[in-house]
């Protein structure tokens, strides 16, 4: 009996918590405005970037997949383990401090097309799989949006508008793998300072 009740009181409290988060996004009117703006505004200042910077002084960047970044910083929490170990088996030493940074951002997709009655975000992510990641209609008629925990790095990824057609973000560069397929790029900078 105990536990049938508890199980209700968990169902209530996960309700609770559920309720505002199935509530629609109210965006501003300007959003779509400011959006745009920006995101012209990123694009211009990464083509700046690309253009001036020489082959020696160009950023690099490395992909990984998911799990090959978790098995990296599950690595390096391994060797700090095993080096702190040897230090307090040593000499007496000051006390130590280990700064981990995150190493995933919350980042939104959003998407605007009034003629959609589905979306749904496919990218190297996610296994290309259109299912996984559906986006949300907004209250905004015709935008849709989803977040999604992503690594630094590099990601491809484009939306699947009905279920059928196939699109790349315009707002972002492009990409077209061997077949012709178009699809866009993101760059995710870590937040680090340093």
């Amino acid at each position: 009996m105990r536990d049938i009740e508890n199980s209700s009181r968990d169902d209530e409290f996960a309700e609770r918590i559920a309720q505002p988060l199935r509530a629609p996004e109210v965006l501003a009117p300007d959003f779509e405005a400011r959006l745009m703006a920006q995101a012209r505004a990123e694009v211009a200042r990464q083509r700046t970037v690309l253009a001036r910077g020489s082959w020696w002084t160009r950023r690099r960047m490395v992909m990984a997949s998911p799990l090959a970044g978790l098995a990296l910083a599950a690595g390096i929490a391994a060797l700090a383990a095993v080096s702190t170990l040897t230090v307090a088996r040593g000499a007496p030493q000051a006390p130590s401090v280990a700064v981990l940074h995150d190493t995933v951002q919350l980042v939104r997709f959003v998407f605007a097309d009034s003629s959609a009655r589905s979306v749904s975000l496919v990218g190297d992510f996610n296994g290309w799989a259109r299912e996984r990641t559906p986006l949300h209609a907004t209250a905004r008629a015709g935008v849709w949006s989803v977040s999604v925990p992503l690594t630094t790095g590099r990601h491809e990824y484009a939306f699947i508008v009905n279920g059928e057609r196939w699109v790349a973000d315009p707002l972002s560069p492009g990409n077209r793998d061997e077949f012709g397929t178009e699809s866009s790029v993101l760059l995710l900078a870590s937040n680090d300072a340093s």
